[in-house]
């Protein structure tokens, strides 16, 4: 559960991050916008274009060199003029080739995004032989959306399509120096960028809490008297074997030697007692002794446990020392029956509890002493009490 924690933590913070951040430019971006709400541009001006200037496929303009403009909710506004202003429409590729044939016009195949100033665009100039003028262009009915001065349109709508635009004189006339701009309103920018502002800190928000989230800890308690069970073994366990910080014991595995009651009425099958079989023959009662002392040598601290305190542990305890007391005799009386042919000796077994060390006071030091004189030329001072009045009757010397 907490790798899982970690993991929606540190996916929160990688989304907002990036949320904030692009929250924080949308809001500065909107610091540029004039009062109508548009991002303006010029463009540089085209010297001498002819008849017309001609963008031959607009959507594909925009998608290289400006697609955030073909999103939904986008407006685009293009402006020209020549001292007047002066006709724009878009229309089909091949409506536009058939009115401009054979006359002098300017192609606009790109346009600079982001340099400072009028934005840079790259130009083609087509030749032609053509003096005479269009006429009126305006009246023409393949303009599919048109305007004098200016004309605005989603380019969303004309996203996949075919579209050129054209700029000409409203009289069809010779141009010199055409002056472009171009106006796009986002409808789209306020509510996504309000949004990023709130998602972003939320998110991080949440991300913080999620990896700063404490683990749970589950904590098992036992009641006094109620039998629990080892994790080890799987056997009952009585409150009074529970391990503690002073006594960190462990229950004993089947086949260990010492091993606590769960209760003290219930005898216990695996009792230093019980396992040692009460039989008159001494060699059985000395290979018990031997194997007791072998399995108690060779088990680990963590089989033994605590035996429970009370009257039932002290009778434990002394009749587990009469059986050690009677399987040492038995060693002995089997070592003498043995003793005209070879001696075999059993290890000793070990004493448990191990006893404790005994502490020695260190003897007395001797230091030796000095007599002091005693000054005779000590002058007798009276002793006065306080709160009492001093007398020369009741004064007392002091004693030297």
């Amino acid at each position: 559960m907490r790798v899982f924690r970690v993991l929606v933590g540190m996916v929160l913070l990688t989304v907002a991050a990036p949320a904030l951040l692009a929250g924080a430019i949308a809001w500065y971006a909107m610091q540029h916008r004039d009062a109508a709400g548009e991002f303006q541009a010029g463009l540089e001006s085209v010297a001498h274009p002819g008849y017309a200037v001609v963008v031959p496929d607009v959507d594909a303009l925009l998608r290289r060199d400006a697609p955030f403009a073909r999103a939904g909710r986008t407006s685009m506004r293009i402006t020209a003029f020549a001292g007047t202003p002066l006709f724009v429409g878009l229309a089909s590729p091949p409506d536009v080739a058939a009115l401009l044939q054979g006359s002098p016009y300017t192609s606009l195949d790109g346009v600079t995004v982001g340099s400072r100033g009028p934005l840079g665009v790259s130009s083609r100039a087509f030749t032609g032989t053509r003096m005479a003028p269009l006429g009126r262009v305006e009246e023409q009915p393949m303009w599919l959306r048109s305007g004098l001065g200016s004309v605005e349109y989603q380019p969303s709508e004309w996203r996949g399509r075919t579209v050129a635009l054209v700029v000409v004189a409203p009289d069809g006339r010779s141009l010199s120096d055409v002056s472009l701009g171009a106006a796009v309103r986002f409808g789209w920018l306020d509510s996504t960028t309000w949004g990023l502002l709130i998602l972003g800190p939320v998110l991080l928000l949440l991300g913080f809490v999620t990896l700063a989230w404490p683990a749970r800890q589950v904590v098992y308690v036992l009641a006094p008297g109620d039998p629990g069970i080892s994790l080890r073994s799987g056997e009952p366990v009585s409150w009074t074997d529970a391990p503690t910080r002073e006594s960190p014991v462990i229950l004993a595995r089947p086949g260990s030697v010492y091993t606590s009651a769960t209760s003290p009425s219930s005898p216990d099958a695996s009792s230093p007692v019980s396992s040692v079989p009460a039989s008159s023959d001494l060699g059985s009662a000395s290979s018990a002794s031997s194997a007791s002392s072998a399995s108690s040598a060779s088990s680990s601290p963590e089989d033994w446990a605590r035996p429970p305190a009370g009257p039932a542990s002290r009778s434990t305890a002394s009749e587990s020392g009469a059986v050690s007391a009677s399987a040492v005799g038995s060693d002995a009386v089997s070592g003498s029956a043995t003793g005209s042919g070879s001696t075999v000796e059993d290890p000793p077994s070990a004493e448990w509890p191990p006893p404790e060390e005994q502490r020695r006071t260190p003897p007395p030091i001797d230091v030796p002493t000095q007599e002091m004189r005693v000054l005779e030329d000590l002058p007798n001072v009276p002793l006065v009490l306080s709160g009492s009045r001093s007398s020369s009757a009741d004064s007392t010397p002091v004693a030297r």
